[in-house]
């Protein structure tokens, strides 16, 4: 059988494959069949697509505390302090550095991300936080804390 004559019919998996990956070519790959292009084109697209979960999967990775929170903290840790206070309406308690500033404490001790760290010296506001009803900059120390 030559070319022309050939059947280029597709199964009902193939057609869906190239109706999610590649639509703008089904039509074409319908009536010439699949080429070395379209071969090409589909490889890239898969390529890109694992490249980008590897990525994602990395960052993750790499965006989780090496300890989780409260779990063998307080060991290393000289001269610690034991601070309480609420945040968000729920009583917490935290064992910290007496050098350690409330962002640090709610960023990376609770996981709390909401305030930023931008100019580290509280002039720009990325790290306001409500104290006792009262707007304060987090970058501080942790004087507002009380101790426990």
């Amino acid at each position: 059988m030559n070319e022309s004559t050939e059947s280029h019919d597709l199964t009902e998996d193939e057609k869906k494959l190239f109706e999610d990956l590649m639509p703008e070519d089904l039509n074409e790959i319908m009536d010439t069949g699949f080429t070395r292009r379209h071969f090409l084109k589909l490889m890239s697209i898969a390529g890109t697509g694992m490249l980008a979960a590897h990525l994602l999967g990395t960052e993750q990775l790499l965006a989780r505390p090496l300890t989780p929170a409260g779990v063998g903290v307080e060991a290393g840790i000289e001269h610690a302090v034991k601070v309480s206070f609420s945040v968000n309406g729920a009583k917490k308690s935290l064992v910290i550095d007496p050098r350690m500033t409330l962002l640090d404490s709610l960023r990376e001790r609770m996981e709390l991300t909401g305030s930023k760290k931008g100019c580290d010296q509280g002039q720009c506001g990325a790290c306001t936080v409500i104290a006792d009803g009262q707007r304060q900059s987090s970058s501080s120390d942790t004087s507002i804390l009380s101790k426990a």
